[in-house]
């Protein structure tokens, strides 16, 4: 099937890589067959182990080296080692619903990683800082007034930036002699900028450029969505847990395969988190500080479960909704062969979106490629001969998350007339370049399938977007439902990231967004929750607190404050030890895994 496609993998492809793969770095992560009590207490408890929970680890013990941190994550540990080429494989074990997360009206996708390290394993490592605009915009006394400290923001981007390894990828170019074939950006960027040039965009004050993104080394395998195996993407797993397990020993754990149902307590201290583990067995953990950093999704469900804020909870959802399109050309591409996103392109004055582009190893690409049957069978034979760009639009606040009982989660969502515009301005405007820099011709990722021979034909899309389920629509960047404002009666959380109304629950993560901004999220999230560590440190620290949340565990089970050994078991469930310990008393596995 590869051969007649045009796509080599990569284990096949003769280059050499410049560097080997990068030493795997063990993290203490348990799994549910190690855990052999029903009760476990700890000082601080992150819900999360994505972009949003793994800086506010690093956060909270830079400003508080005492702090005891446990993490909890729904989804499994993927160790580098089990990662492979096989594309059905990898999306099923990496991402939320395997990859089949949809809105109610089952139009748009909605895509978010499922696994330790979260979103940060499956992305496209894509950063960029938050926007001034978008900061003032969240900032502005008329409107929500999220009271972030416009310095500190900046200190907070430029930690992230040098915790995550962010660089421009185009540090190939400086490497002497080397064939241009081997370097780690698509081939697809090439017509791409091509017709940028030659429509006279690169201009200023326009932005086109090389992406930023947290990879070191990159050897272009193309492989960013279903997980970096040779550790060059610096996912949270190859960063800033690594440092966080080497600066501070024996300071952090994570529970894999454990879903948060609910957080429980009595007035405006949250005292136990009900969780489910992946075997079907309940596990109650009792901790002095709660921070919910599960994304925009799944934070919103957790306090919504927990009759938490219920009006305003998963309220003004946004997205960067996007769209693919494709130019064919009459030469041989191979776009697969290098970074999935490696350029983009920023219209100034800002027209709504932003173009990058974009493309998938032929499983992936063959989900979207438009065509039925007969079509689908002779686009896929094209594939080598093919670039495409993703059209990111900064949607409408207009997207609520609920509870949906069996079905877990409801993501009620309808694209406005605005934000369909933009997206066929958009979709014109990557056409327009790619008929520039050399194009046959041009598909939309349509329904109903379609192929425009000219520029002028590209028009058709105003009419067309507008229509329900004219293309496809998917989004790896939901933002918002938990907005966070200095107005308790617009926001879920106050300026330093506690919920209104509790003093030791805490949310940082995608969903704090008062607003899209427009590009990708990942690096504003990193800043929110490097910005909030200061505030989570000192909170909760009270070891009376701690006694109460814990009335009825035998005493020599229970953790004393900041500082006490975190972990520590008590209860009498199926399989729970009679007197307490630690976590570190459960069995491990050997290896990486421990």
């Amino acid at each position: 099937v590869h051969e007649s496609v045009g796509y080599v993998p990569f284990s096949k492809r003769p280059e050499t890589p410049l560097s080997p793969p990068e030493p795997r770095k063990p993290l203490p992560v348990t799994h549910p067959t190690q855990v052999d009590s029903d009760t476990i207490n700890a000082d601080v408890v992150i819900i999360g182990t994505g972009a949003g929970a793994s800086l506010l680890a690093h956060s909270i013990l830079r400003e508080n080296p005492n702090r005891e941190i446990l993490m909890l994550e729904r989804g499994d540990y993927i160790d580098r080692s089990e990662m492979n080429e096989d594309e059905i494989d990898m999306l099923s074990k990496l991402y939320a619903e395997g990859a089949l997360q949809l809105t109610r009206d089952f139009k748009f996708q909605v895509l978010q990683g499922k696994c330790v390290g979260g979103t940060t394993v499956v992305n496209n490592a894509v950063c960029f800082d938050l926007p001034d605009d978008v900061l003032g915009r969240w900032n502005d006394s008329q409107g929500l007034d999220a009271g972030l400290d416009v310095d500190r923001m900046r200190e907070a981007h430029t930690n992230a930036r040098a915790l995550t390894h962010i660089q421009r990828q185009d540090y190939l170019n400086t490497v002497p002699d080397l064939d241009p074939t081997k370097r780690n950006l698509s081939p697809g960027g090439l017509p791409f900028m091509k017709g940028i040039a030659k429509l006279k965009m690169d201009q200023f004050p326009n932005d086109a450029k090389v992406i930023e993104a947290n990879i070191q080394g990159c050897y272009g395998c193309g492989y960013c969505n279903i997980g970096c195996r040779y550790g060059k993407k610096m996912a949270m797993t190859e960063s800033v847990l690594p440092e966080i397990v080497a600066k501070w020993p024996g300071q952090l754990k994570i529970i894999a395969g454990c879903e948060v149902e609910k957080l429980t307590g009595s007035g405006p201290h949250i005292e136990t988190i009900q969780c489910r583990l992946k075997d079907g067995r309940r596990l109650d953990v009792h901790a002095n500080t709660v921070a919910v950093c599960a994304g925009a999704v799944s934070s919103s469900l957790i306090l919504l479960r927990s009759s938490i804020g219920r009006d305003r909870v998963g309220k003004n959802l946004s997205f960067n909704l996007g769209s693919p399109i494709t130019g064919v050309f009459d030469q041989v591409i191979n776009a697969y062969d290098g970074l999935q996103i490696s350029h983009y392109i920023q219209l100034q004055p800002n027209r709504g979106f932003i173009l990058e582009t974009w493309f998938n190893p032929p499983v992936s690409q063959a989900l979207t490629m438009p065509g039925w049957f007969d079509d689908h069978y002779n686009n896929m034979l094209r594939y080598n001969r093919m670039a495409s760009a993703g059209i990111l639009v900064a949607t409408e606040s207009n997207a609520v998350v609920r509870d949906a009982g069996i079905f877990r989660r409801d993501i009620d969502y309808t694209p406005t007339k605005s934000d369909l515009e933009k997206l066929a301005d958009g979709m014109i405007v990557a056409g327009e370049i790619f008929f520039a820099g050399g194009a046959s011709s041009i598909m939309p990722h349509s329904h109903d399938f379609m192929e425009f021979q000219t520029p002028s034909e590209l028009q058709y899309l105003k009419q067309l977007i507008p229509q329900k389920g004219s293309v496809t629509l998917g989004t790896g960047h939901p933002q918002g439902g938990n907005a966070i404002s200095n107005k308790r009666d617009r926001g879920v959380i106050d300026p330093e990231f506690r919920v209104f109304g509790y003093d030791n629950l805490f949310v940082c993560d995608a969903s704090v967004f008062p607003c899209s901004i427009g590009v990708n999220p990942q690096l504003t999230v990193m800043a929110l929750a490097d910005y909030a560590g200061r505030f989570v440190a000192h909170s909760g620290s009270s070891s009376a607190t701690l006694r109460k949340a814990h009335n009825g565990i035998p005493s020599h089970a229970r953790g004393t404050g900041i500082g006490a050994p975190p972990l520590s078991i008590g209860g009498t469930g199926p399989g729970s030890p009679a007197a307490g310990g630690t976590v570190d008393d459960v069995k491990t596995q050997p290896g990486v895994r421990a």
